[in-house]
């Protein structure tokens, strides 16, 4: 870690100050760790530091039966070597319902995998109305229909299929495509817990609103209040 660069940390995540640019700059292309940041504070919205700094967005503890697969995890999920699935997400459980997977296309672009384990199908939400190849989220959830299998959780494995523009919050400028993931994670993840575990979560996001800046500045706003609060004490500033 490079301590004249390292910003603050939370749980796993260690942001560091080109994290926190590629937010605050309106035309930031979002960091693996940025949207790690954002999915940490879905699992863990009890944080009050988080609360305070974000009161215009409101977080509420993620269903047991959603799993969020990290950024750089869904980078080897990719191309994992079948024997190796079940080492790379030791977290999924005969409970889960929903899985989240963040999909960078050639390190020029950010989608969003949503997967329902109990429908068997895997949706691509794509931000640039599906300018971008989804053979990457294709390669992805082909692997992740061999993990439920494995785990007894499908028996014909993954229906992959594309929501039309018009069902996903489409990005403005060139560089909100990772902001809007986490937006949609965050979505997502409301309507999943809103939603009768029997009944048919409503997949399609075409009537949700999506501010992408203020979504980049509630993620910045707590960033700056995790390091004044103290849990990292940097030699430096």
């Amino acid at each position: 870690m490079d301590e004249a660069q390292h910003y603050v940390s939370f749980y796993d995540i260690s942001i560091d100050r080109i994290d926190l640019h590629s937010l605050s700059d309106c035309y930031g292309w979002l960091t693996d760790n940025a949207i790690a940041f954002g999915q940490a504070w879905l699992e863990h919205p009890r944080n009050a530091t988080l609360a305070a700094s974000c009161a215009s967005i409101k977080v509420d503890p993620l269903p047991e039966n959603i799993l969020l697969i990290a950024p750089t995890v869904a980078r080897v999920l990719q191309a994992a070597d079948l024997s190796e699935l079940d080492e790379l997400i030791p977290d999924l459980k005969l409970t889960c319902t929903h899985i989240l997977v963040p999909v960078n296309s050639k390190a020029v672009h950010w989608a969003l995998l949503l997967v329902s384990v109990t429908n068997h199908t895997s949706w691509l939400y794509d931000p640039a109305g599906g300018v971008f190849s989804s053979s990457t989220a294709s390669d992805i959830s082909t692997h992740l229909s061999h993990l439920l299998r494995s785990k007894s959780m499908g028996t014909h494995g993954l229906d992959f299929a594309r929501l039309p523009a018009s069902e996903v919050p489409q990005q403005q400028k060139s560089h909100d495509c990772g902001i809007l993931v986490v937006a949609c994670k965050w979505h997502h993840s409301e309507r999943i817990r809103q939603t009768n575990i029997n009944k048919t979560v409503n997949v399609a996001l075409g009537d949700v609103l999506v501010d992408p800046w203020e979504w980049r500045l509630a993620l910045v706003r707590m960033m700056r209040a995790l390091r004044a609060e103290g849990r990292l004490k940097p030699k430096f500033g």
